[in-house]
């Protein structure tokens, strides 16, 4: 597999995950929202990686 086919994989199940993440959150504290607290968490990441790459 090629690299950048090997970061879409990543990705699309980082999003998958993140989307589950969200719902149980929503259904822990009883909110509608979910998509609010799936872009938050993966702007959240992104943010995370960019320092990441910053520090090397």
């Amino acid at each position: 597999m090629s690299k950048d086919g090997g970061n879409l994989f990543i990705k699309l199940s980082l999003r998958k995950a993140l989307k589950e993440v969200a719902s149980l959150v929503a259904k822990y504290f009883w909110l509608n929202n979910q998509h609010t607290i799936y872009s938050s968490l993966y702007y959240f990441h992104l943010i995370l990686s960019l320092n990441c790459l910053y520090i090397l």
